[in-house]
């Protein structure tokens, strides 16, 4: 019911529009919107007959521009012509209008006064070259998959066909605005829904670069069935190949390969075999970096095979047409922290700029409050990540690595770096307490971001409550993924074979994490 009446409301904004009498100058800034005084016909007619209508209004207004104006049922642009004059916009049609058809014709932001730039949200105007005015409504809520937020702009489209692609105009199209869309004096009729982003304003759809979305049934309009409330899934869709977008030397000793949409299972064969040319997925599994010495061959042939895919690239791994000197592949390491922190359970982890070797233990100090030194665990083989120690006491620390203490796979060596680090003892982070209203009637995975904490967690069906540990304080976005196909990560749609994305809820609040104090909170979903 909560969420019924905040729609309608939404709704209800968009269908009025207020505006007071313009200030004389010198006094308060006009904040309120242009107010439409007169309409030449009047809104509503029936038995329409003319190629043109005025709307005058009480302020001077801005141009007024095609592609925030629409007319239902849909006509183009070239169909008819709009001119602002002072208070006034004409609309003049160029073409004869369908008999006994019900038109309405919307303002979305289109109507902004010259002085304060004041913007109208909504205007619409009805007329009929019939009988009467159809009486239809239909309205909704359209959604970005991913993160369950309003898509902040778009179009919204009605047409006849169920395998609808884009590739022909809509019986009838709405903008939405922050998520909400309405369709007014809509006719007896059937109807299938689809919603596009449409970053480009040219109502065509473009893969993988603007989110697409469609409801999944058909749209049944009668006078005793209007739809209210519907909600829409928009998600951004692979391209239906995998295939390689980019494969850049980023140094002498590092390329990166990157595909258009994330990999499955991917095999990685490199030829020649050598222990020295090591490879390193991304999270996402959509990048591969692969890491090499000089070569004394010119290039190297890298196979990558996954579901769909079967792909083999030469990378250069010589000095042979490169320009790129030395210090391009520099040694540099850091410690793997959050914001100089380390939660209880972590383990002390180094990253190299390249995968690397320690080559002098001597020179790598751990040092416990400024007294105690603390024994290390170093790994003589090459690799872009070493853990030092495992289990370390909470306080504060500083690590110390000299000159030279690692090589890289580039045969470079490092420069001194002193990291200071703090390991935190249970006292200092929190836990969440997750209660949801219901059992889980489905298997979920948690995601919690941060501003520097960003993790995902896998929740069975049936669970009621879940326990995340060892939270440090921030406020933290909260998303569960319904994860219909139970491989724990989030999937999109497919718009051509009509598949959904899964759904994404996001609880309706940031959840504040406060320094060793448990937080619980109850989730309706």
């Amino acid at each position: 019911m909560k969420i019924h009446f905040i729609l309608i409301s939404l709704l209800s904004f968009l269908l009025i529009c207020c505006a007071t009498v313009e200030m004389p100058s010198g006094g308060p800034i006009d904040k309120t919107p242009p107010k439409l005084i007169t309409v030449t016909p009047r809104d509503s007619s029936i038995h329409f007959s003319y190629d043109k209508i005025i709307f005058i209004f009480d302020e001077f207004i801005k141009p007024v521009t095609k592609n925030k104006v629409n007319i239902n049922p849909y006509l183009s642009l070239d169909k008819y012509e709009i001119a602002t004059q002072g208070k006034k916009v004409i609309i003049t049609f160029d073409d004869t209008l369908s008999s006994n058809t019900t038109y309405t014709i919307t303002f979305n932001e289109a109507i902004i006064d010259i002085t304060e730039g004041n913007i109208l949200k909504r205007l619409t105007y009805s007329f009929s070259t019939g009988d009467f005015i159809d009486t239809c409504t239909l309205s909704g809520k359209a959604i970005l998959s991913e993160s369950d937020l309003p898509m902040s702009k778009g179009v919204v489209i009605l047409n006849d066909r169920a395998d609808f692609n884009w590739d022909s105009p809509p019986l009838y199209l709405d903008y939405c605005l922050d998520g909400i869309f309405l369709f007014t004096n809509l006719p007896t009729d059937s109807f299938y829904l689809y919603t596009l982003e449409d970053l480009n304003n040219n109502l065509m759809y473009e893969i993988n670069k603007e989110h697409v979305g469609f409801y999944e049934n058909i749209i049944n309009l009668s006078r005793d069935n209007n739809y209210s409330v519907i909600e829409v899934l928009n998600f951004i869709e692979f391209p239906k190949n995998k295939r390689i977008i980019s494969n850049p030397r980023y140094n002498l000793n590092n390329t990166l390969i990157i595909f258009n949409q994330p990999l499955n299972s991917p095999l990685v064969t490199i030829i020649p075999d050598t222990l020295n040319i090591l490879s390193y997925w991304n999270e996402n599994k959509d990048t591969l970096s692969i890491f090499y010495p000089i070569t004394s061959w010119d290039t190297t042939k890298i196979t990558i095979k996954d579901f769909g895919l079967d792909t083999t690239i030469n990378i250069l791994t010589s000095l042979k047409g490169t320009q790129k000197t030395s210090k391009d592949t520099v040694l540099k390491l850091s410690l793997i922290s959050y914001d100089s922190q380390l939660l209880p359970s972590d383990s002390c982890i180094i990253k190299g700029s390249l995968p690397f070797k320690w080559i002098n233990t001597d020179s790598i100090i751990l040092i416990k409050n400024e007294k105690d030194t603390m024994p290390l665990s170093l790994n003589e083989n090459y690799a872009l990540y070493h853990t030092i120690i495992d289990k370390l006491p909470n306080g504060e620390y500083e690590l110390i690595i000299k000159n030279n203490a690692a090589y890289s796979i580039a045969g470079t060596t490092n420069k001194e770096e002193k990291i200071r680090f703090s390991k935190l003892s249970t006292r200092e982070v929190s836990m969440l307490e997750i209660k949801f209203s219901n059992a889980l009637k489905w298997d979920g995975i948690i995601k919690l971001n941060g501003k520097y904490f960003k993790r995902s967690y896998l929740v069975p069906i049936g669970t009621s409550e879940f326990i995340i540990n060892e939270l440090l304080p921030d406020n933290y976005e909260l998303m569960i993924v319904k994860d219909d196909n139970n491989n724990g990560k989030y999937d999109t749609g497919n718009f051509e074979k009509r598949i959904l994305p899964e759904r994404v809820y996001r609880f309706p609040k940031k959840v504040e994490i406060i320094k060793n104090w448990d937080q619980s909170i109850i989730w309706d979903l």
